[in-house]
């Protein structure tokens, strides 16, 4: 019996997919953390952070960084000095990594834009779908991560159980009598 090409064309789909997502997952969550880390540099001029991923056992661990096995439940930006600050710098600190997602989101959109004009861009297929499929998991992640850290909640999962999203920190940040 022959292989269709639909079957080939949906198993190297489902192929690029189980590759492509967990990566780009991954890279929403560091590229996130990591506009904390930015915006902290920045509104304190210290170095002094960690950005810790995922949880479980440790599989790297360096001074600024340790990635865990479990990579793709969220990641924490730790500051290693606490600042009595003013609200507008420990703000800008919780919306750095939202920052950091609307930039990926609009470099995203821009080169989808940029490839949709080309004239290779509509020939060669395996090629197309796989930039297709990287443009999209890269959209979609950091639209997502995007979303999750602005909305004012408490996380129940993983690494994050517990905690307060970005945007409940700045709302209590706001509703808070201490300036």
């Amino acid at each position: 019996m022959a292989v269709s090409s639909v079957e080939i064309n949906s198993g190297l789909e489902l192929m690029i997919n189980l590759l492509v997502w967990p990566v780009l997952w991954f890279v929403a969550i560091f590229l996130h953390e990591l506009g904390h880390a930015i915006m902290y540099q920045i509104a304190f001029s210290c170095s002094d952070w960690k950005i810790v991923l995922g949880s479980g056992r440790p599989i790297f661990k360096s001074r600024k960084l340790e990635i865990n096995t479990l990579f793709f439940v969220g990641g924490l930006f730790i500051p290693q000095r606490k600042y009595e600050a003013k609200r507008l710098r420990l703000n800008l600190v919780s919306l750095g990594g939202s920052f950091a997602n609307v930039i990926i989101i609009l470099c995203v959109l821009a080169i989808s834009h940029f490839l949709s004009g080309l004239d290779f861009y509509r020939i060669h297929g395996a090629i197309i779908f796989l930039i297709e499929t990287i443009l999209s998991a890269a959209l979609i992640a950091n639209v997502f991560m995007f979303i999750v850290s602005i909305l004012p909640m408490t996380y129940s999962f993983g690494i994050l159980k517990g905690k307060p999203s970005d945007g409940l920190r700045i709302l209590r940040r706001f509703t808070s009598s201490k300036k």
